[in-house]
């Protein structure tokens, strides 16, 4: 559990909406003692949980299967990504202008491995059908600028990847009448083989599933269109400038601030993530 994870904890525990709650699933994660302070200071409840289990449960066995083809696979993407004729290839994966070719799981040489970046986008698919009520989903290197109330006006959503035509699923809220509810998703990832963003919540899959779109604009500093962010989002981690002026800046202009996996920066005292840090904290 990254320390710079710190903020999202405290600010989101203290943006839900009145009678919410903050489930924070871990697989194979470990909790240090202090920030296991932290989420029982702010009563968020850790729940270990097996990831594999719940993919085989969810019906998609064949995401974790292998054969014995499966070593082929880093030739396969190797090749894929260099031939402009890959039609070849249609079997194994999918062709993205922003992203190129994307592994499938298929019957010849089963899933594709399972990087930790793949497998936080199965826990994406799967965990709003664990619960029928309301769900948001969120990566911990988001942080909440206000209350939270507005995801429950927005029925199910997610947001637009930067100005492409998919969207990122790493904010995702699920109203209780969405299919994605009944394993309308999970289905489509068994389908496409993949549970990757770019091929999954395509702007033609997300209009399937009753997904709203939501811009970049007032929740993402490093996607928007009229923030000027720095470089890898630089600022928001570096005494630079004017950290208070550029922090009433990001929390006046955003409903929610993500960071992009920053897991091993260590924010300068006095930066804007530090001023708000401490400021949440008191």
């Amino acid at each position: 559990m990254p320390p710079i994870a710190r903020l999202h904890f405290e600010t989101a525990a203290r943006a839900l909406p009145r009678g919410a709650r903050y489930v924070l699933l871990g697989w194979n994660a470990e909790v240090p003692p202090e920030m296991q302070a932290l989420l029982d200071r702010l009563g968020i409840a850790h729940v270990p949980f097996d990831l594999r289990a719940l993919i085989r449960e969810r019906g998609l066995a064949s995401h974790l299967a292998t054969t014995p083809l499966s070593p082929l696979w880093p030739v396969i993407r190797r090749i894929a990504r260099r031939k402009r004729d890959w039609r070849i290839f249609e079997a194994f994966g999918h062709r993205n202008p922003a992203m190129k070719f994307t592994p499938r799981r298929n019957r010849w040489l089963g899933g594709p491995p399972l990087k930790p970046a793949v497998l936080s986008d199965y826990v994406r698919v799967l965990v709003g059908s664990l619960v029928p009520g309301h769900t948001l989903y969120t990566d911990i290197d988001f942080a909440f600028p206000r209350p939270l109330d507005w995801v429950l006006d927005r029925e199910s959503f997610v947001y637009r990847w930067e100005r492409h035509g998919f969207a990122n699923s790493a904010l995702m809220a699920l109203s209780p009448g969405s299919p994605a509810k009944r394993g309308a998703l999970a289905a489509l990832v068994e389908r496409l083989g993949t549970p990757l963003p770019w091929i999954l919540f395509s702007d033609a899959n997300c209009e399937a599933l009753g997904l709203e779109i939501l811009s970049a604009e007032r929740l993402d500093p490093l996607w928007s269109a009229t923030y000027e962010a720095q470089p890898k989002f630089a600022e928001f981690f570096t005494r630079a400038g004017d950290p208070a002026a550029t922090l009433r800046r990001l929390r006046a202009g955003f409903d929610a601030i993500h960071w992009h996996n920053r897991w091993d920066l260590t924010p300068e005292p006095g930066s804007p993530y530090d001023l708000w840090l401490r400021n949440s904290a008191t």
